[in-house]
Order: structure tokens, then C-alpha cells, then sequence
């Protein structure tokens, strides 16, 4: 069975919220929720404002925040062809919000696993666990070199992706669905070749 390591925040949980509120209420700056991965935030308010917010926000709300339209029927309909690992850059200590995050949406036996890739990237802990594919919303953790298929997922993806980089778009859980679908039948062929 293919393997897909899956994104927590900003791609299963609507995470931004806070952050969102953050920024208009610290920094007086409105960014779309939909566009507050670290690589694009930093762009906006700098690093060290971003730690700051990060730092201030918590992790305490996750278990408040909505899920991102569309991800957890996708997410039902997915891990009966694929196995599923949530991978996220919170760090082991901050696992347990996002595992109680899917459980209260009963959605945590999808996933055979949830890893944390803090101190890595997310393509190398998903090469340790030889996932096939890997959907995130920030680009950073997509742009090193991969025999991994890669899918960005955002609604208004505006930055620029790193060139050379084999990522597909996404801009919702139903594109999603189409490309892993076309994927696991390409798969699928080849396999009695």
C-alpha cells in the first residue's frame, strides 16, 4: 500500500486562526489564513516577529480550531487506499495537541502514525517512514530533492516555488483526492509490468 505523510497544520487543521489574530491585534498586518505558512508570514512581518507570534499563540488552541474544509471527508476517503502518517514540525513535547485534535473528529484512525519532523525536514522523516508522497502548505519543507511525489496545498497560492522543484498544486482537498487517485492508478499499472 502507497504511503502519504500528511501536514497537520494549515493542511488538516485550520491552525491559523490564532496566529491570525495575532498579527492584526500585535502587528496591525491581515493575512489570509490560507497563507500563514512560516515561509510566507516571514516574508510579511520578518523572523523574529514570527517567533515572537509563535511563541505568544501556543499551542493550547488547537484542540478550538476547525478543520480545513474538505479534509476530513478526504482523509476517510484516503486512508482506505493509502496509509496515512500525520507529519508535523511541532516537536515530540507538542504531539499530544494534534493527536487529541484528531480523536475529538474521530479521525485518528486514519492515520497509522503521527511524527513530529522538528530538528529534520518533513521529506527526510517521511523517507525514514519511505512514504510515497507528501502534502504541506509551506514550500520549505518540499523544496529538497525527492524521489517523493510533493503536493503544495493552499487555496491562494502566490509565492514562488523553488526552482527545479517537482511540486504539484493543490488548492483544495478535492484536487487532492483527483491527483492521488491518478497517482495510485499509475501506480497500480505498473505494478504487473
Amino acid at each position: 500500500m502507497r504511503k502519504v505523510a500528511i501536514d497537520f497544520d494549515g493542511v488538516v487543521a485550520e491552525s491559523g486562526d490564532s496566529k491570525r489574530t495575532w498579527l492584526i491585534e500585535k502587528l496591525g498586518v491581515d493575512v489570509p489564513a490560507d497563507e500563514l505558512s512560516r515561509s510566507s508570514v516571514v516574508e510579511v512581518i520578518g523572523a523574529e516577529a514570527y517567533t515572537r507570534m509563535q511563541a505568544e499563540t501556543g499551542f493550547e488552541d488547537t484542540l478550538c480550531v476547525r478543520p480545513v474544509p474538505g479534509a476530513l471527508d478526504a482523509l476517510e476517503i484516503l486512508h482506505n487506499s493509502f496509509e496515512l502518517v500525520l507529519v508535523t514540525a511541532r516537536c515530540d513535547s507538542k504531539l499530544h495537541w494534534a493527536r487529541e485534535w484528531l480523536r475529538s473528529f474521530n479521525i485518528d484512525s486514519c492515520f497509522y502514525d503521527v511524527v513530529s519532523s522538528c530538528g529534520t525536514s518533513k521529506i527526510s522523516a517521511g523517507r525514514l517512514r519511505r512514504n510515497d508522497v507528501i502534502i504541506d502548505n509551506d514550500q520549505r519543507h518540499l523544496i529538497e530533492f525527492s524521489e517523493m511525489e510533493l503536493f503544495r496545498f493552499g487555496f491562494r497560492i502566490k509565492d514562488h516555488l523553488h526552482p527545479g522543484a517537482s511540486i504539484s498544486h493543490a488548492s483544495d482537498w478535492s484536487e487532492i483526492l483527483q491527483h492521488l487517485a491518478t497517482f495510485d492508478s499509475e501506480a497500480n499499472a505498473g505494478v504487473g509490468n
